[in-house]
């Protein structure tokens, strides 16, 4: 590239300046003009008139070249980034890629990011692509001034709006909920998802009046972040969000915030979470499992915290003869908590109402009293199809706290979850006697290959013996387990294998691993290994290891 001709610039500026009519020439002209005028103020002022010129014309000057310079530069940076690869997609990909990064976002972090404005100061082509992409706009937040919120919702066109409002303690919001909502609530027509949590059920759902063609995710919670706020059906006026019309609606949420069943919003669902909802009709129940007919397409079912009337718990002989089951065959995840235990009877309940496929995912939460087992929250009927989650599972993991008791089971292939069930003591310590006694009895496991029990600070030495029994049944029951794992467990439960009362149990066990028992002895583990020879099915020899086992002298892995 050639050197760029300063001298010859600089020349045409002079003449361009020169060329310009001044208002009185200077030196002899000046002094001319005084003698002849005789006034020495209209000569400065000649003068001064003539130095204004020229700073002007330099200025322009100045101003000209300026100009030619951010103008070139910018084109030249322009090309410059058009040779970069990224550069070089079509602008269709760029987008598409731009908005896989946009709805990468959850509702939470996206307003911390200002995703959109971010973008416009990368480049120039990069700022086009974004104005020209109302997908951008289309997730207005609550951290946005009102004038900048608004050009979000301007920008976005008629794009699919993603509404969503949550309290946040860290964080002070430019927008508070009565404003939001009066800003977005014109623009209902074009929501895709909403998500509003507020301390007023009214604040929100005041504005949700009009119908909602486009809305495919809702979520609506009442109460601050922390708060735990129920609601019931025994307020005189039913709320109906969109007047019950959201054709497209695939995903529901309700946390505190009761709408009836006798809504269209239940149709055709997806997805549906329901918690912190107290229902006093006696038929709720059953209304409820007619909703869950209406949506065979359903995948999550989450119901947490509910409450039904007492009334409402008949008798399982009556539910089994009377009612039908339900299917779901797309149902992936069912996941049930109850934090009452007179609520326990709606797990049970509900499962012996649902037809579920083997790869549905079970979580269980109960409170159970101290002579409850594992009936109290599964159905009798357990072991016919619509439980196959539990039937199939190949692995159990069982952890024993003071307060707690939890069972987490895996399917055979891929070691894929299948259940978890987590029973809470209501008054007091779990029994863990019957709970232990109630696996592979309130639900049949046939399969099971490998079981690990944990104990943890949970210390009843006057009922050891009677828990270790519970344990000794259950590996009666399971003669099919090759691998035990014992975490913390007394030696009364490894000598549940070589002090058997009904015979040997665990005969195709090839695999004992035993970590953290204070008080085990060699003793105990050579009656292990000497009766495995004597009563095994199995031709390997028993493999065990041990690990933080103080008062073992034998070597690991013998």
């Amino acid at each position: 590239m050639e050197s760029i001709d300063f001298p010859r610039i600089m020349q045409s500026i002079v003449e361009d300046i020169q060329s310009r009519p001044l208002a009185v020439a200077s030196g002899a002209s000046a002094s001319a003009t005084l003698h002849r005028e005789g006034s020495l103020d209209e000569a400065r002022a000649a003068l001064d008139d003539s130095i204004s010129a020229i700073e002007r014309a330099v200025a322009d000057a100045v101003k000209a070249i300026r100009d030619y310079k951010e103008s070139s530069l910018v084109s030249l940076r322009r090309h410059r980034n058009s040779l970069t690869p990224i550069h070089r997609l079509p602008c269709e990909i760029l987008s598409s890629i731009f908005l896989f990064v946009a709805d990468d976002y959850s509702g939470v972090d996206y307003p911390a990011c200002n995703y959109p404005l971010t973008l416009l100061r990368v480049s120039y082509l990069w700022r086009q692509i974004a104005l020209q992409s109302p997908r951008f706009w289309a997730r207005p937040h609550k951290f946005l001034p009102r004038a900048l919120f608004e050009t979000f919702l301007r920008r976005s066109k008629n794009a699919l709006l993603d509404i969503f409002f949550k309290p946040q303690n860290k964080r002070q919001p430019m927008l508070g909920i009565q404003e939001y909502m009066e800003l977005v609530s014109p623009h209902i027509s074009r929501w895709r998802s909403c998500s509003l949590q507020a301390a007023s059920k009214t604040k929100v759902l005041s504005r949700l009046s009009a119908s909602a063609p486009s809305l495919e995710v809702l979520s609506l919670n009442y109460g601050e972040t922390g708060n735990f706020s129920r609601d019931t059906d025994q307020s005189k006026t039913p709320l109906n969000p969109f007047g019950g019309y959201a054709p497209r609606l695939r995903e529901l949420s309700l946390g505190g915030i009761f709408i009836p069943f006798t809504s269209p919003l239940y149709s055709n669902l997806s997805t549906l979470r329901l918690a912190r909802i107290r229902y006093s009709n006696p038929d709720a129940p059953e209304q409820f499992m007619q909703i869950l007919g209406c949506t065979p397409l359903l995948e999550t079912l989450w119901l947490d915290d509910l409450e039904f009337s007492s009334s409402s718990n008949a008798p399982e002989s009556q539910l089994r003869s009377e009612l039908s089951l339900i299917s779901l065959p797309r149902l992936q995840s069912l996941r049930m908590v109850t934090v009452q235990i007179d609520q326990r009877w709606v797990l049970r309940h509900i499962l012996s109402r649902i037809l579920a496929p083997p790869s549905c995912r079970l979580d269980m939460s109960a409170m159970l009293d101290e002579d409850d087992d594992l009936s109290s929250i599964i159905p009798e009927q357990s072991n016919s199809q619509h439980l196959q989650n539990l039937s199939n599972v190949g692995s159990l993991e069982i952890s024993c706290l003071s307060n707690v008791i939890a069972l987490e089971g895996h399917a055979l292939e891929a070691n894929e979850d299948s259940f978890s069930i987590s029973t809470h003591a209501y008054n007091g310590h779990v029994n863990a006697s019957s709970i232990l006694s109630s696996i592979g009895k309130a639900f049949p496991t046939p399969c099971l290959d490998t079981l690990t029990l944990f104990w943890s600070n949970y210390e009843y030495p006057e009922e050891d013996p009677a828990i270790a029994a519970s344990f000794a049944d259950l590996l009666m029951r399971h003669p099919s387990i090759k691998k035990l794992v014992l975490q913390s467990c007394s030696e009364l439960f490894v000598q549940a294998l070589s002090e058997p009362t009904s015979g040997y149990p665990c005969r195709r066990l090839d695999t004992l691993i035993i970590n953290d028992s204070p008080d085990l002895t060699d003793s105990t583990l050579e009656s292990i290994v000497k009766d495995s020879r004597d009563n095994r099915q199995s031709a390997s020899s028993l493999r065990i290891q041990h690990s933080r086992c103080p008062n073992v002298t034998l070597p690991s892995n013998f």
